[in-house]
């Protein structure tokens, strides 16, 4: 019985018992490959002189074999040049191993960096939050959705205002009682914002016809307005009338000036 190498198809005489050795297997030498000797075996005349001489002078004669047939612990004699020994396998394993690729791993610091980049964002967030909060609670876009939020949290916002959407009518300075030299100031204020917003607080200075102040004061919602049950926010649209009656001071006055604040 022979085998055939399928690279160079050279010839080999083969036992069953190195088929068992080699778990099937052999190793070419010239080549310098491993293959299924199963698969090459070929069935010879006796007197067909083998190719190469194995350490035993007569050759095993068998009609069939299959890979069933093969034990594990049974050993053959090693020839120089045809090898079936059981090393055989484990060397064809470590060539498979060295020639299959690695995973390549992500680097160790790419998860760390990622957690520092979150640190980071949430802290300049919260600092745009904490110098920016003002400015927010006072945009009328972001305004409804940020009460929803805080009436879900149970929270309580600062009173809306945009003081430069309070419109302002004509301011009037009258003396009315010529006795006592008393003034009365009045003005109509007027929210233009598309959202109710607190009353404003009134700054009036009363000055001399030079402009040299004489006399100021700053006075709340409830000071000025007219009329009892006011509302306790300036609804859009809606006119205010302002009115405060005053003192006069011991110089003449000449001249006024007032802000909303």
């Amino acid at each position: 019985m022979h085998t055939r190498c399928p690279r160079c198809q050279t010839r080999y005489p083969i036992t069953a018992a190195q088929l068992r050795a080699g778990r099937g297997e052999a190793r070419c030498e010239p080549c310098d490959i491993v293959f299924d000797a199963l698969a090459g075996l070929e069935q010879t005349a006796d007197n067909q002189p083998p190719l190469l001489s194995l350490r035993t002078d007569q050759p095993v004669r068998i009609t069939e074999l299959t890979r069933a047939d093969v034990e594990p612990d049974q050993e053959a004699p090693a020839n120089p040049s045809f090898s079936l020994s059981a090393g055989t396998r484990p060397a064809t394993r470590r060539r498979k191993q060295g020639r299959s690729p690695r995973a390549v791993s992500p680097p160790p610091s790419a998860i760390p960096w990622n957690r520092l980049t979150l640190v980071l964002l949430l802290v300049l967030w919260v600092q745009y939050l904490y110098f920016e909060a003002e400015s927010l609670l006072q945009n009328a876009a972001l305004r409804p959705s940020l009460e929803r939020v805080c009436a879900a949290l149970r929270c309580t916002l600062t009173p809306y205002s945009d003081l430069r959407l309070i419109r302002t009518g004509h301011a009037t300075l009258q003396k009315i009682r010529q006795a006592d030299g008393g003034y009365e100031f009045r003005l109509a204020l007027s929210n233009q914002s598309p959202l109710p917003q607190a009353f404003p607080r009134l700054q009036l200075i009363l000055a001399e016809v030079d402009g040299k102040p004489i006399a100021e004061r700053v006075f709340e919602s409830s000071e000025y307005l007219e009329g009892p049950g006011q509302d306790p926010l300036m609804l859009t649209g809606k006119p205010y009338a302002v009115r405060l009656m005053l003192v006069a001071p011991g110089r003449s006055i000449g001249g006024y000036r007032f802000s909303l604040i």
